[in-house]
């Protein structure tokens, strides 16, 4: 599980989180919202070992980041934690498919397994039809999702979504919400950013957040 305990994020006089404690359990669909400025992606970032704290410590199974090297964090980061963008993050020359399999090929993964991977992880989010496709001729809906086989090709424990759904068309966000709450069942925890309060019924555990400090927290029955 991931703990946050008292972390504070401050920039000059600005104080982005305060004193933010909270647990994600294992296999929970854990979303942070909040109006913009709140925090929401600082959050994120801080908690995914992205972005280091002021003051007080993330941990991630037991491990506390800022007590590990440069090294241990970045394999923690490959091997543990999958990263989902608004704004998709791909090659866009690559291929659908050397888009998802870039991952691996930087882990020194062999061929004939890379191939296994990224099939699998193609089917299970719907992306076969497009793997030949270049990425700067797929729609937004099918970047994302894209974005999502990339960031579980090494089979995370984690995968941190910051406004997957921000610049795709309603039908889209559906599609990608189902994908994300389907990893869950494959045993995947789900850690989303959103200010879309609709979203929130999909949420096993979530926090809304206000001037960098959780004004409220709710747990599904």
């Amino acid at each position: 599980m991931i703990e946050v305990r008292g972390v504070t994020k401050q920039y000059g006089e600005f104080f982005a989180l305060s004193d933010v404690s909270l647990t994600v359990k294992e296999g929970e669909f854990f979303i942070i919202t909040g109006r913009s400025g709140s925090g929401k992606s600082t959050l994120m970032k801080v908690t995914s070992g992205l972005l280091a704290p002021t003051s007080g410590e993330v941990s991630v199974d037991g491990k506390v980041l800022s007590d590990l090297s440069g090294k241990d964090l970045y394999a923690l980061r490959n091997k543990s934690i999958g990263y989902v963008f608004q704004t998709f993050g791909l090659e866009e020359n690559f291929t659908a498919y050397e888009n998802v399999e870039l991952p691996l090929v930087i882990a020194g993964v062999k061929r004939k397994e890379r191939k296994a991977r990224v099939e699998e992880v193609a089917k299970a989010v719907g992306l076969v039809p497009f793997l030949d496709k270049p990425a700067r001729v797929l729609s937004g809906g099918e970047k994302q999702r894209v974005g999502i086989a990339r960031a579980i090709v090494n089979d995370p424990k984690y995968l941190f979504a910051d406004e997957p759904c921000g610049n795709l068309d309603s039908e889209n966000t559906s599609i990608v919400l189902r994908i994300l709450q389907s990893l869950t069942e494959r045993g995947i925890t789900v850690i989303m950013v959103t200010h879309d309060l609709t979203q929130l019924p999909l949420a096993t555990h979530s926090v809304e957040l206000a001037d960098g400090r959780i004004i409220d927290e709710k747990f599904s029955d």
